[in-house]
């Protein structure tokens, strides 16, 4: 691609386009589920995220002849650097266009902006640590979208690779078939009834996002 503009995002305005890109970028790819705006905002904000309101960190859009064709972040994660190494930096949020070009770019961008903090080694993606989405999709895409899996389409992997980046681990997703939930359940019943006592402090209660600090409150007791 002959002419490449990467652009700091800089604003509440900003955060909302880059939150959007992946369902511009990918909605006709195979295996792609659109991911909830509202969400994927606060998720970008430093007013709404923890991680990103104590880490430093930087957001890009890539743009060609008025249109955004790429985005990508670069952060530094307290926490590992304290654990691990202060030369480490991150890169995450890599979505775009098939275009290497466009990857290739808005990687040196990410990479330069590490450099210039003291950054020898990089690492990604990861939005915005491993606890969270983390990690290229190289297979699978005719596979149902699985929670907290990131999406990646088949040729990214590739255009990551071809800038110099090699493997660091295998994340692996699992599957489980429910229909092995009721008989599971069924066994605990069987073993709750044998104990007056199980079955008196023991139950199964759907979870209501209303009542999480109780649940939570609950649990540190």
């Amino acid at each position: 691609m002959a002419k490449i503009d990467i652009q700091d995002v800089s604003n509440k305005n900003d955060i909302k386009l880059f939150s959007s890109l992946p369902n511009r970028f990918y909605k006709h790819e195979k295996g792609y589920i659109p991911q909830l705006l509202k969400h994927e905002a606060d998720f970008c904000s430093p007013d709404k995220n923890p991680f990103l309101k104590n880490n430093i960190h930087a957001f890009w859009i890539a743009w060609h002849k008025g249109l955004p064709i790429g985005r990508i972040s670069a952060h530094l994660d307290k926490t590992y650097a304290s654990k691990h190494s202060h030369e480490t930096g991150f890169f995450g949020c890599l979505d775009s266009v098939d275009d290497h070009d466009v990857v290739s770019a808005l990687i040196e961008k990410a990479e330069k902006w590490l450099k210039m903090r003291g950054i020898k080694t990089v690492k990604g993606p990861y939005q915005f640590n491993i606890n969270q989405v983390c990690g290229l999709q190289i297979n699978g895409h005719d596979s149902p979208p699985v929670v907290k899996t990131g999406f990646s389409p088949p040729w990214m992997s590739d255009y990551v690779e071809d800038n110099g980046y090699t493997k660091a681990k295998d994340l692996v997703c699992y599957t489980h078939n429910t229909e092995h939930s009721k008989d599971w359940l069924d066994r605990f019943e069987r073993i709750t009834a044998k104990s007056p006592q199980l079955s008196t402090d023991l139950s199964i209660q759907p979870i209501k996002a209303k009542d999480y600090p109780k649940y939570l409150d609950d649990m540190r007791r």
